[in-house]
C-alpha cells in the first residue's frame, strides 16, 4: 500500500529513472498509474527537483493528449511518487515493432495528435525536449478507439523560467533527452533549445514510422552526433517508393539542421501534415490553431531564407518550384499568402474598379430594367395587332367626302338648247355615280352641271362603345 490508498498490482515498466506500477485507489475504486524515482537516481541531487518538474508539467496541460496527473507525494522514505490515470494500450515503438512499417494515414494521424498536446506545452512555456515514440502510447478509449497521449514531461524545459531549482537544471551542460531524437542544438547543448527542438523529434518519429528506421544512426554517441552534424539521411522516398515528395519536403523541413529553417511552430507543421493524414486530421490542426492563438488556420507564417531541400541542405531551387511541391514559401519581410488574402479581404477596393457586391447590384439593376422594358414592348405590340380589325372596319364604314369626290368620273358638260325650254336647264342629268356600300341607303342627290351649290358634308359614324377600347386592347 502507497498512502494508504494506493494498493499495488503489478509493474508496468522500469527504466533508469524510475519505475511504473498498476495500483488500485481504494478511495475512488479505480485503476490508477504510479510513478515513482528509483533510490539509486535519487542519489543525483537534480532528480527530485526533475521529477516534480514534470508533474507540475504535465499538471499544467489539460490536453486529453497527455496522462492526467491525479496525485503526488512523498514516500516515508522521501522517495517521491507521482498518481496518473492508467492507459490500456501500448506505445508507437511497439506499433511498431508489430506491424512494421506503419499506414501513411496513421502516421501522420498519431504525429497530428502529438502536436496537439505540445501545442499547449508550448504555449505554457514548456519544451518536452524528449519526444520519442517510446513516449508516445496509443491508450484504447472505452469505445475501442485509440489516442495517443503524450508521456514523460521529466526533462522538459521552461521557457519562462521558475524555482531557483528549474533555472539550474535549464542551465546543466549534461547530455538530455534520447541521442536518436535529439536535434543538433541539443547535442551541442541542452540548454540553448526552443520549442523547435520537439518539431525536430517529430521529423525523426515520422521518417522512423514511414520507412523503418530513424534518419541517423550510429555504433556510439560520437559516431550518431557525427553522423547528424555532417550527412544527410537517406531519400524517403528510396526506402519506401509510395511516399509522395511533397510528404517528404514536409519531413525534409523538420529535418532542418539549422533551425531557422524549420516550421516556426507545430502549428505551421500540422498544417503542411493535414492533406496526408485522415478524416479527423483536420479536427487536431483546427485545436493546434485555436490553442496557439490562429484565428485563421489557413495563414502560414512560416518563412525560410535561405531555403533548405528535404535533406536538411541548401536547396538551390526557385520559389515557384518549392511551391510545387506542396511547402508553403515566403520571403523574409513579406506576408504569407494567407496574410495577402485576408488583408484583401478587409482593404478598400482599388480606385477605379467597382467592388464585387456594387457589380452585383448594378448587375441586377440592369437586368430589371431589360425585363421592364420587354414587357412595355410586349404590351404595345398586343395592343396594336388587337386593334387593327377595329381599325379596318372603321375605315371602310366611314368615308370621307374627298374620298368620293375623288372617285367619281367628271361630268359632261351640257349646254343648254334653244329649242329646249329655260326650266329644262334645271333639270338634274343623270350622272354615273359609284355607289358605296354604306350605312345610309338614301341616294345621294346629285348636282346639274354648273351648279355652284355644294352637296351637304356626309354625316361621319361616331364610335360606338363597342368600338371603344382601354389602353390593354379590351373591349
Amino acid at each position: 500500500m502507497l498512502a494508504g490508498k494506493y494498493r499495488v498490482e503489478q509493474v508496468l515498466g522500469s527504466g533508469g529513472m524510475g519505475v511504473v506500477v498498476a495500483a488500485w485507489h481504494t478511495e475512488l475504486e479505480q485503476r490508477v498509474a504510479v510513478k515513482f524515482l528509483n533510490p539509486v537516481a535519487l542519489e543525483r541531487s537534480d532528480t527530485a527537483e526533475r521529477f516534480r518538474r514534470e508533474a507540475r508539467a504535465a499538471a499544467k496541460i489539460r490536453s486529453e493528449h497527455v496522462a492526467r496527473v491525479i496525485d503526488v507525494g512523498t514516500m516515508d522514505g522521501g522517495l517521491p511518487y507521482m498518481v496518473m490515470e492508467y492507459l490500456e494500450g501500448h506505445d508507437i515503438s511497439e506499433e511498431m515493432r508489430m506491424h512494421g512499417l506503419l499506414p501513411v494515414s496513421d502516421s501522420v494521424h498519431f504525429v497530428l495528435q502529438a502536436i496537439e498536446a505540445l501545442a499547449e506545452a508550448h504555449s505554457a512555456g514548456i519544451v518536452h525536449r524528449d519526444l520519442k515514440p517510446a513516449n508516445l502510447f496509443l491508450a484504447l478509449r472505452p469505445d475501442g478507439t485509440r489516442i495517443v497521449k503524450v508521456l514523460d514531461f521529466g526533462i522538459s524545459k521552461s521557457l519562462i523560467g521558475g524555482s531557483v531549482a528549474e533555472l539550474s537544471l535549464t542551465r546543466t551542460a549534461a547530455l538530455i533527452g534520447s541521442p536518436l531524437y535529439m536535434s543538433p542544438e541539443q547535442m551541442r547543448s541542452a540548454k540553448d533549445v526552443d520549442i523547435r527542438t520537439d518539431i525536430w523529434s517529430l521529423g525523426v518519429i515520422l521518417y522512423e514510422m514511414l520507412t523503418g528506421q530513424p534518419p541517423y544512426t550510429g555504433d556510439s554517441i560520437p559516431a550518431l552526433c557525427a553522423s547528424l552534424l555532417n550527412d544527410s539521411p537517406r531519400p524517403m522516398h528510396q526506402l519506401r517508393p509510395e511516399i509522395s515528395p511533397q510528404l517528404e519536403e514536409v519531413v525534409g523541413y523538420c529535418l532542418a539542421k539549422n533551425r531557422e529553417h524549420r516550421y516556426a511552430n507545430v502549428g505551421d507543421l500540422a498544417r503542411a501534415l493535414a492533406p496526408f493524414g485522415n478524416n479527423a486530421s483536420q479536427m487536431h490542426v483546427d485545436r493546434t490553431s485555436r490553442v496557439l492563438g490562429v484565428t485563421d488556420p489557413t495563414l502560414n507564417n512560416f518563412s525560410m531564407a535561405p531555403a533548405t531541400n528535404r535533406l536538411g541542405g541548401m536547396d538551390s531551387r526557385s520559389p515557384a518550384q518549392l511551391a510545387v511541391s506542396g511547402r508553403p514559401v515566403s520571403s523574409p519581410g513579406t506576408p504569407a499568402r494567407g496574410t495577402v488574402d485576408s488583408w484583401g479581404r478587409t482593404d478598400a477596393p482599388v480606385p477605379g474598379s467597382v467592388a464585387p457586391r456594387k457589380k452585383r447590384l448594378w448587375l441586377g439593376a440592369m437586368i430589371a430594367v431589360w425585363f421592364v422594358a420587354l414587357l412595355g414592348v410586349g404590351a404595345w405590340f398586343g395592343t396594336r395587332n388587337r386593334n387593327l380589325p377595329a381599325a379596318a372596319e372603321s375605315s371602310a364604314s366611314v368615308a370621307s367626302p374627298a374620298l368620293v369626290a375623288n372617285t367619281l368620273p367628271s361630268p359632261p358638260v351640257v349646254t343648254p338648247s334653244a329649242a329646249v325650254p329655260a326650266i329644262a336647264a334645271e333639270t338634274p342629268t343623270a350622272v354615273p355615280t359609284l355607289v358605296l356600300a354604306t350605312p345610309d341607303t338614301k341616294p345621294k342627290p346629285q348636282l346639274a352641271a354648273g351648279s355652284k351649290t355644294h352637296a351637304p358634308p356626309a354625316k361621319k359614324n361616331l364610335p360606338t362603345d363597342a368600338d371603344l377600347s382601354d389602353f390593354g386592347g379590351r373591349r
